[in-house]
């Protein structure tokens, strides 16, 4: 088998990688910017430094001074108790009441027509689509396994 030297090689376009940490760069320049512009109103400006002031942290309300002289923030107490209830599995029992009833009659169903079938013939209980033209289940029926073994036609 001889090689060819001469193949395809494809043409696939050259992917530009760089791209990549340049746009990130520039996305996180860009938060940045918001950021500093969205902030800049609470940022506030002591003889301590800078510090940034959200409106929801003004109150000094439930706040007070321990002894080693930190901040301590004070909660309200809620009483709150936890119960657990028994579940209730009775729509669950009753549905599987309702199936095992259901089961129960079909099965009763399916035993009386095996019945009737083994005392009068395949024959005895058919559905009505096997009466229309073209059926072959009552033809079936009469056959030794389905098929035309000891009928004339076979031959």
């Amino acid at each position: 088998m001889a090689r060819n030297l001469e193949f395809y090689k494809g043409s696939r376009k050259r992917r530009n990688y760089a791209l990549i940490p340049f746009v990130v760069l520039l996305a996180l320049l860009v938060l940045a910017v918001v950021l500093f512009y969205t902030v800049q109103k609470y940022a506030v400006i002591s003889k301590d430094g800078v510090e940034v002031v959200l409106p929801g942290m003004e109150t000094n309300e439930g706040t007070h001074i321990d002894s080693q002289g930190h901040e301590v923030k004070t909660f309200e107490r809620v009483e709150t108790s936890l119960v657990f209830d028994v579940p209730d599995y009775s729509h669950v029992e009753e549905r599987e009441a309702e199936e095992n009833t259901a089961r129960e009659r079909e099965r009763k169903r399916q035993t009386a027509i095996l019945a009737i079938q083994k005392k009068y013939g395949k024959n005895a209980i058919l559905k009505g689509m096997n009466f229309e033209d073209g059926a072959m289940t009552r033809e079936r029926n009469g056959q030794v396994g389905g098929h035309r073994a000891g009928s004339e036609d076979s031959l």
